[in-house]
């Protein structure tokens, strides 16, 4: 067969992203890793016969401590066996994982046949995948090979492989704080003899912003908490979660409720380096139906009265949200529910929200949805405020974390 024409390498080139591309949709769906490189290696290897074949095999390998194991083969990839071990500070590997590809030849001084002669190649390109450079791929590649053309082809192939790993990565770490996030939220109602309880929170991506926890103080307390980390997503659950876990410590430790919020605020201070808050309400509910509580910079929840023209009080008290660059102060506050008073904690994703306007649900919307339902079931009056929330965006997207709880004294 002839050489192939500078026109042939274009139109090879064409084909290896076409192929590259086509892989894509399909390896965004993987998720194991191993099978991930290893559908980009077989996607590359052609089935075409010399000169119009370029790359006629590959080998992928893995990194175990100090070498690189090989796990998988395709095409035209010689006699070396599954299971052969790379040395990790062999030149050509150190020179993939610094610039992230390499192309060797038998005349390169740094090829060295003691490795080669076992792997059966005399020419082949190489890149480095993964986060950490954990895999290797080697293609063997067929003269003539079109240097210029390789070297972008390699850089392309390693971009697409590699934004796939790591979007892997980050979804599986994301799923670990998804986890972890769900594993800190109540998930049934808690049990406090005189009071009816609801909450629903829908978070705005995988992970949210928005927690609440339901703290048994004592026999006669319970503890309720809601917070919203500025912003949502990946971050602001984390914070969220710190702020969860430093409450139940410091009802654990029966630090008064200023104190705890004071403490709670310096340490978010020191782990964000100040550059992360939380607006958070802490309340603990007694028996008898008097309410504590510390509002740190939340959107105020409010007491639905149930007496004749359903007043409406916001509890307001306590100070700026958590995690300022600055020494704070708190003051606590005390309320009284009477027999049919509902306490609506809610956090801004809910009248934050917005229609195509620009215009907000609003405070006031809130209240007059619960107000007009207040003698319904509470799991009746959650469908309500959201099935409201949800017919004012009018098709939108929600753009934050969701989250509404509610509170009841019983009669009696």
């Amino acid at each position: 067969m002839s050489r192939p024409a500078e026109s042939d390498y274009r139109l090879w080139s064409q084909s290896l992203y076409r192929r590259l591309y086509q892989a894509l949709t399909t390896i965004a769906n993987l998720e194991d890793t191993e099978a991930i490189v290893w559908y980009v290696m077989n996607a590359l290897v052609e089935d075409a016969a010399p000169p119009y074949a370029i790359i006629t095999g590959a080998r992928a390998y893995r990194r175990v401590d100090a070498v690189y194991r090989l796990f998988a083969k395709a095409g035209q990839a010689g006699p070396v066996p599954i299971g052969f071990e790379v040395p990790a500070d062999y030149s050509p590997v150190q020179k993939a994982i610094r610039r992230g590809w390499v192309l060797m030849r038998a005349t390169d001084p740094d090829f060295d046949p003691r490795i080669e002669d076992v792997v059966g190649v005399r020419t082949y390109a190489a890149i480095a995948l993964g986060p950490h450079k954990e895999f290797l791929v080697s293609f063997t590649l067929h003269e003539p090979v079109p240097d210029e053309e390789i070297i972008y082809a390699l850089a392309a192939i390693r971009q697409v492989a590699d934004m796939v790993l790591r979007h892997r990565e980050l979804y599986a770490f994301i799923e670990q704080a998804r986890e972890i996030q769900q594993s800190l939220l109540p998930r049934e109602v808690p049990t406090f003899p005189g009071y009816e309880f609801a909450f629903l929170s829908r978070p705005a991506e995988s992970v949210g912003g928005d927690v609440y926890d339901f703290i048994p103080v004592s026999r006669a307390i319970l503890g309720v908490l809601i917070a919203d980390a500025i912003g949502h997503g990946l971050p602001a659950a984390l914070q969220a979660r710190d702020v969860v876990v430093g409450v139940r410590m410091g009802v654990e430790e029966d630090l008064k409720i200023v104190r705890m919020m004071e403490k709670l605020s310096a340490v978010l201070r020191h782990v964000s380096m100040g550059s992360r808050f939380t607006p958070v309400f802490y309340a603990e509910v007694e028996w008898n139906g008097n309410v504590v509580y510390v509002n740190a910079g939340h959107v105020p929840p409010f007491i639905l009265r149930a007496n004749a023209d359903a007043s409406v009080q916001f509890l307001t008290v306590g100070g700026p949200v958590l995690g300022l660059p600055m020494e704070v102060a708190y003051q606590r506050s005390f309320e009284r529910l009477q027999p049919g008073d509902l306490l609506v904690l809610y956090t801004d994703g809910i009248t934050e929200t917005t229609k195509v306007t620009g215009e907000e649900f609003g405070v006031q919307r809130l209240v007059e949805v619960v107000r007009r339902h207040r003698t319904e079931p509470l799991p009746a009056i959650l469908e309500r405020v959201f099935a409201a929330v949800d017919e004012f965006r009018d098709g939108l997207s929600q753009e934050d974390d969701q989250t509404l709880i509610l509170i009841r004294k019983q009669a009696g």
